[in-house]
């Protein structure tokens, strides 16, 4: 439909419901992911996600997933670098935090249903700090008409 062209067709939003955490350098899941089924399989589905991670004087690195962390890395995120907003015990900064968010035009080309989620990992894994992705995070999926 030409008239359905660049609108939003549907909207999908979900908010995660509590924290996670990791040291690893392999991306897992923040608990953030949404669902949304195309009615057209020349649409798009812009994402947009955000997160509000907290790490023990570590780094973390975030991205988009179609299906699970074990997915299509959509390579939409980047890092997330801690500013000195937290607490100097004598050694490290503890409690740093910093809120994130990124947005992509995805081309899933089918009427299937289709998961996004938001992975998240420790820039530094094996290390004994922890990365947070609290639970303050939310992604929300809009279907746009080609």
């Amino acid at each position: 439909d030409v008239a359905a062209a660049g609108k939003i067709l549907q909207v999908v939003s979900y908010s995660a419901v509590g924290p996670v955490s990791t040291t690893s350098s392999t991306y897992v899941t923040t608990g953030i992911t949404a669902t949304i089924t195309p009615s057209s399989a020349t649409s798009k589905v812009l994402i947009m996600a955000s997160n509000h991670f907290y790490t023990d004087n570590n780094l973390v690195k975030f991205t988009l997933f179609r299906g699970t962390v074990a997915g299509t890395n959509l390579g939409s995120g980047g890092w997330a670098g801690f500013g000195g907003n937290g607490n100097y015990n004598g050694t490290i900064y503890t409690d740093l935090q910093s809120g994130v968010s990124t947005t992509y035009l995805d081309s899933p080309a089918t009427t299937s249903a289709q998961v996004y989620t938001v992975g998240f990992a420790s820039i530094t894994g094996g290390s004994t700090s922890t990365c947070n992705a609290s639970s303050a995070g939310t992604i929300t999926l809009m279907e746009v008409g080609a």
